[in-house]
């Protein structure tokens, strides 16, 4: 069976912090016979290549030095800081248009897979013309902000889903949003897992607990939430809270450290490999998700740091927002608390540095529940019945 995945970006080198859980996908459907190739947007010139063994196809849409609209960050979190950036859309969807175009005189496939349908829908309009069998996978915040933000593109959603084979998503709560616009076609739970390999290591052992945060410094993550609630923890325990990832709101989150009087223990480290992730997980006591729902309305749409975590069988607190309640079942795998309250949060972190026997249960717990549910094994299981239950 040969398929083909359209997705906004793709790694660009086999060390790519781009969408890894969409490559490790790729890479087991690869290893249990499933001939996936990719067709995505090229970032400052980059052609067509092979990471980690997988057939890439970019297309060029504008100079070389311009082509940024995509990679580096998710493109609408790029158009709200840069306008500008809206002038490239035109030649990003008439290229890839024209592209997919030509690739499908060029190419053959079983099953198109189209991930973000808004707006890559449109580049698997060729196949489509020549019946090969479309799936649109949605992941929550494309959703979330036309909803908010261009409600007079909801009938594009409404097409995609309606031009589709089937619809996919990534839980319950992304599931809840699309039959909100559309109800015309059922719409499968198929979550993606962690895109960090996880392997049977020993834990390392700080001098005191460690509680771990990873994610994007946005303002959905929720991390000021959880600087206040630190303030809270640090009063009764000494501990050390490392955030790692970057982001907009970097800068302040760290002003906003030193102003609580707790930058003295945590630390921001940006950016990391992912060996070094592996190490801050293993080095880990508690793994912490305290997202809400933004100013813009958006918030996690499944809270894949929360299966990394739980996949080593480290205990979790979060908040109980968007598709985290698919993952964390509230004193079963993790605690929930409710979001944007710093006391909850520092409540619920307490319990977990102090109740080791607690913690430990959850922990194991919430390790079985991810293997059952989210694990390579499993999503590939899903995605492959899928693709024969439609490819005749």
């Amino acid at each position: 069976m040969r398929v083909l995945y359209i997705t906004t970006a793709f790694a660009r080198h086999e060390r790519d912090h781009i969408t890894p859980w969409l490559t490790e996908t790729i890479k087991v459907l690869r290893r249990k016979g499933v001939e996936v190739e990719v067709f995505t947007s090229s970032y400052k010139g980059l052609g067509n290549q092979t990471v980690c063994g997988i057939p890439v196809y970019r297309f060029r849409y504008f100079l070389k030095n311009l082509e940024t609209l995509t990679h580096e960050e998710a493109v609408p979190e790029r158009i709200r800081r840069k306008k500008i950036f809206l002038f490239l859309i035109p030649f990003y969807l008439g290229s890839g248009i024209i592209h997919a175009f030509l690739h499908s005189r060029r190419k053959k496939y079983d099953i198109i897979h189209v991930h973000w349908p808004f707006p890559h829908i449109l580049f698997a309009l060729p196949w489509k013309l020549k019946k090969v069998p479309v799936i649109s996978t949605f992941h929550g915040v494309e959703i979330m902000w036309i909803k908010k933000k261009m409600p007079y593109l909801l009938p594009f959603i409404k097409f995609s889903i309606r031009i589709s084979h089937a619809v996919t998503c990534n839980s319950s709560y992304t599931r809840s949003l699309l039959l909100g616009v559309e109800k015309s076609k059922e719409v499968k739970i198929i979550p993606f897992g962690s895109g960090i390999e996880v392997k049977e290591k020993k834990k390392i052992k700080r001098k005191i607990p460690s509680v771990l945060f990873v994610g994007r410094l946005v303002e959905r993550k929720g991390v000021t939430y959880l600087l206040k609630a630190w303030r809270k923890v640090r009063e009764r325990k000494h501990a050390h809270l490392f955030i790692v990832g970057d982001g907009p709101l970097r800068k302040e989150l760290e002003r906003e450290a030193e102003e609580l009087g707790i930058d003295d223990s945590v630390t921001f480290t940006g950016y990391i490999t992912n060996e070094e992730l592996d190490r801050m997980y293993r080095s880990s006591d508690l793994f912490v998700l305290p997202a809400c729902v933004d100013s813009k309305g958006d918030t996690e749409g499944l809270g894949v740091v929360l299966i990394e975590a739980l996949s080593r069988e480290i205990p979790v607190v979060a908040c109980a927002v968007g598709g985290i309640v698919d993952i964390v079942k509230h004193m079963r795998t993790g605690i929930l608390v409710p979001e944007k309250n710093p006391d909850a949060l520092a409540d619920a972190i307490l319990t977990l540095l102090e109740n080791k026997k607690l913690a430990s249960r959850l922990a194991r717990e919430g390790k079985r529940w991810v293997e059952e549910n989210f694990s390579w094994e499993a999503v590939a299981k899903k995605l492959i019945s899928l693709y024969h239950s439609i490819s005749g």
